[in-house]
């Protein structure tokens, strides 16, 4: 493409959380976002690869990602999406003079790595730092802890305790498991000063979260003093397995690059809590 004015940002995964929120931001930059279709990531890369050179994009977010949800339990699908797809991905742009390709990992590293998603995204990594030395191309890796925020899917924590709360849903519920939440505004923040700063940041790993911790029991008080009703829980012993009580960021590579967190997560669930009143209303 010649004579480019605009910066030009791939993402694939699009149709994501984290996503929408990512988009919203770029755009906001007056950066052209152009979704990457799915079924090009699981084809031989030469139609992905002819998609990238048409569009030369400045920067490539690789969020595609399966098997974070429970619902997700299809092995093969698990490997194809973070793994595989990731190859076909840096493979197809390794001679796309980008100024930055941002993978998208997962804070479960430490967590569930004994899991298919918690290995395929260790893995991809580990592909996308090898690019990134072979190839001398500016590549870094995120690890997201627990984002939150408006169009959270509806089976996390938060939007469930939202709605018994609001609707009177039933919902299991195990107190113990602590996490580090951190709002969707932040941690675009973070990331948007990972990439500002790829010189830097080139062929490292960043954990993304606030370096604190709410277990859910607590997370369940605060919904319920928002909202000024009780959650209909019905509790039950464990729900997942790589589940801990200390699992949170280490924060310390962001605040060295000037980070901060700006958004209290009560800021953020309230936020939630009057979005999904409006939708029910709706």
């Amino acid at each position: 493409m010649k004579n480019k004015t605009k910066q030009i940002a791939i993402v694939s995964g699009a149709s994501g959380f984290i996503a929408s929120h990512l988009i919203k931001s770029l755009k906001e930059q007056e950066i052209v976002v152009i979704p990457l279709p799915r079924k090009l990531l699981y084809e031989p890369y030469t139609g992905l690869q002819e998609f990238l050179t048409k569009h030369n994009p400045d920067y490539i977010y690789a969020l595609h990602s399966y098997g974070n949800l429970f619902s997700q339990q299809e092995e093969d699908k698990i490997v194809m999406a973070n793994y595989f797809a990731t190859w076909n991905l840096l493979q197809a742009s390794k001679y796309i003079n980008y100024k930055a390709f941002i993978h998208f990992a997962t804070s479960k590293h430490s967590q569930d790595s004994n899991t298919f998603y918690g290995a395929t995204k260790k893995g991809a990594q580990a592909l996308a730092f090898a690019h990134a030395k072979q190839y001398d191309k500016p590549i870094v890796s995120v690890e997201p802890y627990t984002v939150i925020g408006i169009s959270e899917p509806r089976e996390h924590l938060i939007p469930t305790i939202i709605q018994s709360c609001l609707i009177g849903d039933e919902m299991p519920f195990v107190s113990d498991p602590s996490h580090d939440y951190i709002g969707a505004y932040d941690f675009i923040n973070a990331l948007q000063l990972i990439v500002d700063n790829i010189r830097i940041t080139n062929g490292k790993s960043y954990e993304i979260g606030t370096g604190k911790t709410y277990t859910n029991g607590d997370i369940l008080n605060m919904v319920e003093q928002l909202t000024n009703k009780h959650a209909n829980i019905r509790k039950i012993k464990l729900m997942r397995e790589y589940d801990s009580q200390d699992w949170r960021a280490d924060v310390k590579p962001l605040r060295a690059l000037g980070w901060a967190q700006e958004q209290h997560i009560q800021m953020v669930i309230k936020e939630m809590i009057e979005y999904e009143k409006k939708a029910y209303q709706g």
